[in-house]
């Protein structure tokens, strides 16, 4: 069964869509990746001093002067709504994990993306040799019609081999004149 341009064209089109959402997702999660390294670095800058000059928000525009205290005592969420009063360091540790994590979903992400583009290679014809241009085409046989056009070649093949003129077993000719073995 052989597809049309058509069925093809939307094919490409569907793949085209999910790799622009596999990019989106990767960027996402790379995204992700840099804000908690940007965090752990701050975590373990904290406990370096004892008190931090910060502005405090105070409702959406409103901002005034204040301190952090208490920088080496962190609340990390655990996940399921359970939260822990840990350390810097801890917090740290817990924040690395956390990349380590999402670095593993960014690796998955980037083999669909890649999985995608090939998909996307295939069905514009680049990976036959083609290199993507639309009007080119390659011919392609199913089993069944190469069989049959081997089969009619064959039969021709054969009724040529039978013709009147022609000696079937020896293949000389029979015209009344001596070949050489006759004298």
């Amino acid at each position: 069964m052989e597809a049309d341009s058509a069925s093809i064209g939307l094919y490409h089109a569907e793949v085209q869509k999910a790799l622009v959402a596999e990019h989106a997702q990767l960027q996402e999660m790379q995204a992700i990746k840099e804000d908690l390294r940007a965090t752990r670095d701050l975590v373990l800058d904290l406990p370096s001093r004892l008190r931090h000059q910060v502005f405090v928000p105070f409702g959406p525009h409103a901002f005034f002067p204040g301190q952090l205290q208490h920088t080496n005592e962190l609340t990390v969420h655990l996940g399921a709504n359970h939260y822990a009063t840990v350390t810097a360091k801890h917090a740290a540790g817990v924040l690395k994990r956390r990349e380590a994590s999402i670095d593993r979903a960014i690796s998955a992400c980037q083999q669909q993306v890649d999985a995608h583009d090939a998909r996307l290679r295939l069905a514009s014809g680049e990976v036959l040799g083609l290199g993507g241009d639309p009007e080119e085409r390659e011919i392609r046989e199913s089993y069944e019609e190469s069989e049959a056009l081997l089969a009619s070649a064959r039969a021709a093949a054969q009724r040529s081999k039978q013709k009147p003129g022609l000696a079937p077993s020896t293949g000389q000719e029979s015209h009344g004149q001596p070949g050489p073995a006759e004298g």
